[in-house]
């Protein structure tokens, strides 16, 4: 007898606990009444509202009924007396007790992963009878047929399993009906014919389930739904009763557990898994925000009802979407508060949502935890102790310092594990951060949302790194990314593995334990420090140009309406309302989502975002002007100035030409508007300039024009563009800094995989090189600014660049203006630096990396495309060439040459992604020194973060603080949440 033989008897028995159904036809949409099958067009954001009244007989003593749907998409499935369900692809069929009830059902035409053909159909609804432990015991004997499929053929525990499954299920004599057979394959695994994970299945494939047997999809087809629609008649055989399938199944599981404890002497467990439901929910990825709404609330709902009949434990992090469920169904929150109250529903992360952390500031992190944490511990009493970011692209280095100060004891990811080039060398360690923080992190081993099958447990224990030093490890299992969570299947399953031979002992996790016992492990495990890089999904850093310019000019408007509020609360005594910025902060936090900010969401995702992110950005420059009004005391003679830098600078403003210039300063006409240079402003805080009619130049910036191009000058730089629009002399004194020119190249981007996210390194070897269409112009020529204008054409596309200098500025400024209209491309800006050893620094959040230049290890090769938040340094100590891009996040740095990355075109899962009409802006700045001597972060900052000006009729003068030294940088400066005081963070 073979393994199939097995396999055959298992699904004759499942089919043998079917013990009958009633077809449900009749359902009311808008009181309208529908027969089923029903296919309706819909747009893919369409919620239908179906119902109906069900009769459910009382069921035999060892059975129950069960509604079982098939949807092409998913739904919130509401029964009356029996609870609220999600339906999705690996949840199609819920328990439901004897009487009348009424089912209504809330349907989206998405599928899990959002998948969807401009239509919905509800094709199918039956009442199924029959026997779970029946049924149960078949899954059983598929699982141990799975883990023997696992095992290698040759090994003794193969044939072990082998021996016992023929023993048991060798003298099974069972016959079950096609009708048994029809309604067995139906209730098990039919579902939404959709795509899940790109693969079409008329029956779709679950992982916490064996394949269905062919020969049995083939009979359902043909013969079984003729057979249950009544057209055919059944064969008149002698079919296997309940009563014998029930008497079965009572000896197989005897006879299981006997043999089972038997062979588990001979192959003891090994190791302990912390086993926990969850379900990894993107905020908004291959479906926009509405539909993450309805995932959580679907998936929720199915985990609080599997909670009243199994005992596990659950874990979910992400404030925001407690907050969804609090105001759409408060008796569901209330549910999960007395879980989590409990023990049995652990909240986790302490973040808004799973954030990026490679490309947003420190500050947009730290607010992350902030309105995490403060919301559970407001709405269930207590913070959450386990980080949990298994699927964001990377980790940055200071993670950990947030981490712990945020009240976190652990960190658990996942996504390390997809490098593409080297292996993560550990899953149980301490994780050092910047500033010498440590905190015990694990790996989840295979993937976050694993099935608790016999095969997945026995794998996971396999790939596990660390087995005799740290011999306990997290598992989390269900179904995840588009919703779903735990099954009944998966949860049937424990009870198998807590007696099956050679898989790890299992623990329902629980917070205080786990946590314990990973600090106890963490603290003789290896140390990693520095950051967790991805070798993996580098196209994020750059893609989706509009998402990131909007982030970053969001991120230092919020700062800078917080700052004029504190100043106006301080310095008019009055008391104001902050409610509306931490509203708009939480828009931005969702913006910082690891699948919206990246880039890799689908266009309907973008649509929402823009318009919230238009909106923080419009909302907060009105605080910032109500303020300034108001410390300004009005319209009169004088400019009022908000610096928000803790420092005092010089900045370059615009006032209208009519209003002249500012007493005692340069000033140079440009248009309808002047320039003026004011030298000293007040440290964060505001100060009052008078106005004067006359604008009066001095000297300053030079302009050199030639026939092979133009020089732009001034007594910290020189840049001179070439006649082919390249930057060819970068000099700072009498040393230029380029060895080459400088040039915008496109280069062919069509990765083979997982198109938004990943950028293969061909960009190092071809590539095309973007000369001027015409030749480059001075447009502004002035003592205070002027620039070049340089145009590229390229194919049906258009580059515009400024490229200007300050007379007081050492950076020369780069504004772009680009219509792109092609596809699969990266564009990148190339220099070859004229000094070397080439060292490359990067800022992080609340910090600064180096990252390698060799690129002569694998380790070193595999970072040939790294994100930055707003500036990269390249250097040799003695001289250095900066890079200030708030938007442009991705850099590549080999020996001798970098590049930042300026626009690239994936086409899935959005082939709008970056076509359009953009603007942005970056820096150059050429310096001597290293980043520290050159104080690179703060004149990042004054490059990025913008003056404000208000027409006041008072003269005065208010710094909120002044911060040194250099190296000490400004945060925020706000009122601290409870109102009691202010909060100035440093770092």
């Amino acid at each position: 007898m073979s393994l199939s033989s097995v396999i055959r008897r298992a699904f004759h028995l499942i089919s043998c606990g079917i013990v009958g159904h009633i077809t449900i036809e009749s359902w009311l949409i808008n009181n309208k009444e529908f027969k089923l099958p029903l296919i309706l067009e819909a747009s893919p954001d369409h919620v239908f509202v179906f119902e109906t009244t069900i009769n459910v007989p009382r069921p035999n003593p060892s059975t129950e009924w069960f509604l079982k749907l098939v949807l092409s998409g998913n739904a919130l499935v509401e029964i009356s007396g029996s609870g609220k369900w999600g339906y999705d692809e690996a949840h199609t069929y819920f328990p439901v007790a004897p009487g009348e009830h009424r089912v209504i059902l809330r349907a989206s035409p998405r599928s899990m992963f959002g998948y969807h053909v401009w239509s919905f159909e509800f094709k199918r609804a039956l009442l199924i009878e029959a026997s779970w432990s029946v049924i149960k015991t078949g899954l059983w004997l598929l699982q141990l047929a799975g883990l023997a499929k696992t095992l290698p053929r040759s090994s003794e525990l193969y044939s072990e399993i082998l021996k016992v499954l023929i023993d048991v299920t060798s003298e099974l004599r069972l016959a079950p009906s096609p009708r048994q057979i029809a309604l067995a394959t139906i209730l098990l695994y039919e579902g939404t014919t959709l795509f899940y994970r790109g693969s079409p299945d008329l029956y779709t494939t679950r992982r916490d389930l064996y394949k269905p047997y062919s020969d049995y999809v083939f009979l359902t087809g043909v013969y079984g739904i003729g057979i249950l629609k009544g057209a055919l008649q059944e064969p008149p055989g002698n079919y296997t009763s309940i009563e014998e399938a029930l008497r079965v199944t009572k000896t197989i599981e005897n006879k299981l557990v006997e043999r089972l404890s038997l062979l588990r002497e001979k192959y003891p467990k090994r190791g302990v898994l912390h086993i926990v439901g969850h379900s990894h929910i993107d905020a908004a990825w291959l479906w926009p925000r509405v539909e993450s709404i309805e995932k959580v609330l679907r998936t929720f709902s199915t985990v609080v009802s599997l909670m009243k009949h199994y005992d596990f434990t659950y874990i979910q992090s992400s404030a925001l979407y407690y907050k969804w469920v609090e105001e759409r169904d408060p008796s569901l929150f209330e549910e999960i508060r007395r879980l989590v109250e409990s023990g049995k529903w652990i909240i986790a992360g302490g973040m808004w949502v799973e954030s990026d952390t490679n490309l947003i500031t420190g500050e947009s992190l730290a607010r992350q935890f902030l309105y995490g944490q403060r919301y559970f511990k407001e709405k269930f009493g207590r913070l959450a102790r386990i980080g949990f970011l298994p699927d964001s692209f990377g980790f940055s280095a200071n993670l950990p310092q947030v981490l712990k100060k945020s009240s976190l004891r652990v960190f658990v990811t996942q996504k390390v594990m997809w490098s593409d080039t080297t292996e993560f060398p550990y899953h149980t360690f301490k994780w050092r951060g910047l500033d010498g923080t440590e905190i015990p992190v694990q790996v989840i081993v295979s993937s976050y949302e694993e099935p608790l099958t016999l095969s997945s447990l026995y794998r996971h224990w396999e790939k596990y790194k660390d087995k005799k030093r740290a011999p306990e490890l997290i598992y989390t299992y269900g179904y995840s990314d588009g919703g779903g969570g735990p099954t009944r299947e998966m949860l049937s399953y424990v009870e198998l593995a807590e007696i099956s031979p050679a898989v790890p002992t299992l623990r329902h996790l629980r917070e205080d334990e786990y946590v314990n016992t990973l600090e106890k492990m963490a603290s003789a495990a290896p140390v990693y420090t520095g950051e967790m890089y991805l070798e993996f999904h580098r196209g994020t850093y750059t893609t989706n140009l509009l998402i990131k310019e909007l982030v970053a000019r969001s991120e230092r408007l919020l700062v800078t309406a917080e700052l004029a509020l504190s100043l106006l609360e301080l310095y008019m005594g009055k008391e104001e309302s902050w409610s509306v910025l931490k509203s708009l902060w939480e828009k931005l936090l969702f913006a910082e989502f690891h699948d919206v900010l990246p880039g890799s969401s689908i266009r309907e995702v973008y649509v929402d975002v823009e318009e919230d992110l238009s909106e923080v950005i419009e909302v907060s420059r009105g605080v910032i002007n109500r303020a300034l009004g108001a410390l300004g005391g009005g319209a009169g003679d004088y400019l009022l100035v908000l610096n928000p830098l803790p420092w005092s600078r010089g900045v370059l403003i615009r006032i209208p030409a009519e209003r002249g210039s500012l007493e005692n300063f340069e000033c140079q006409e440009l248009g309808d508007y002047n320039l003026v240079f004011v030298p000293v402003t007040t440290p964060s805080g505001v100060k009052t300039y008078r106005y004067t009619s006359t604008c009066k130049a001095g000297s300053g910036v030079e302009v050199i024009e030639r026939e092979d191009g133009v020089t732009l000058k001034n007594n910290y730089v020189s840049v001179t563009v070439n006649s082919e629009g390249a930057i060819s002399s970068l000099r700072v004194g009498q040393v230029d800094l380029l060895r080459e020119p400088s040039v915008i190249m496109v280069h062919s981007d069509m990765p083979g995989v997982f198109d938004a996210w990943e950028v293969t390194s061909e960009f190092l070897e071809r590539g095309e090189v973007l000369r001027a269409s015409e030749k480059p112009r001075v447009v502004i020529k002035g003592t205070l600014l002027s620039c070049v204008e340089v145009v590229r054409e390229y194919s049906a596309s258009r580059i515009k660049q400024l490229i200007c200098i300050e007379k007081n500025s050492p950076l020369i400024r780069i504004n772009n203006y680009v219509v792109w209209r092609e596809k699969s491309t990266l564009v990148k800006h190339w220099f070859k630096t004229s000094f070397a050893p080439l060292r490359a620094f990067y800022e992080v959040p609340f910090g600064v990396v180096e990252r390698p230049t060799r690129m002569v290890t694998p380790w070193e090769r595999a970072r040939f495309e790294v994100p930055a938040v707003s500036w990269a340094d390249f250097t040799s100590g003695d001289l250095g060439l900066a890079v200030i891009a708030p938007s442009r996040h991705g850099y590549s740095a080999q020996r001798d040459r970098f590049s930042l990355s300026l626009l690239r075109s994936p086409t899935f899962p959005n082939p709008w992604s970056d076509i359009g009409e953009y603007e942005f802006t970056y820096y150059l700045y050429p310096h001597r020194g290293d980043y520290e001597v050159a104080e690179v972060p703060r004149v990042a900052l004054e490059a990025t973060m913008d003056v404000y000006t208000s027409q006041a009729s008072i003269e005065t003068e208010f710094s909120l603080i002044a911060v040194q030294p250099p190296r000490i940088l400004l945060s925020a400066f706000k009122k601290s949440e409870d109102g009691n005081g202010y909060v100035a963070r440093l770092y």
